[in-house]
């Protein structure tokens, strides 16, 4: 059984087929892009209403054996060393298509993390809030993605129309202390 780990990576909006076309090398394919919005936490960007950038986000499954030359690969070729460039982490997981990677009685231990990566799930136009509350707390920002609730729900009777309520997924990595 192979071991499975998520592998992220935000970017500059644009960049993604860039980062993608690299992992490539590493013999891998598919994968997911995601839209999002940076929250910048630069005064003087603020100020010149410059602070929200636009990302891609890449969700990728990878075998475990690639994760630390991935990280290597992506921070050296698209410079994630440095400040607002972007951000690479991946995240262990105990199950990949229909298969548990961990047996039953083998659990991650999940004390032992530096960082978590928290998301979110709020009600269109309440992310910022989100952001704020957590840069309060001592959080450096996030990653504010867009869609739409899975439920339909009826709004009337009368009318049979179904709404799809829009949704904010807000994507932070947070220290564990």
């Amino acid at each position: 059984m192979i071991n499975e780990t998520l592998f992220f990576v935000v970017v500059n909006r644009g960049k993604a087929d860039e980062v993608l076309s690299e992992m490539q090398s590493f013999g891998l394919a598919g994968g997911v892009i995601l839209h999002g919005d940076g929250t910048s936490v630069n005064k003087i960007l603020k100020i010149l209403g410059l602070d929200e950038t636009h990302k891609d986000i890449i969700i990728m499954p990878i075998p475990e054996e690639l994760e630390d030359p991935l990280h290597e690969m992506v921070a050296q070729v698209f410079s994630l060393t440095k400040r607002n460039r972007g951000i690479a982490f991946s995240v262990p997981m105990s199950r990949y298509r229909s298969q548990k990677i961990f047996p039953d009685h083998m659990r991650c231990d999940r004390t032992s993390f530096r960082h978590h990566c928290i998301f979110t799930i709020l009600d269109r136009g309440k992310s910022r809030d989100c952001v704020q509350f957590a840069r309060e707390a001592g959080a450096p920002g996030g990653t504010i993605m867009h869609g739409h609730g899975a439920g339909k729900s009826l709004v009337d009777a009368a009318f049979p129309l179904f709404i799809e309520p829009e949704k904010d997924i807000v994507m932070q990595i947070a220290p564990t202390e």
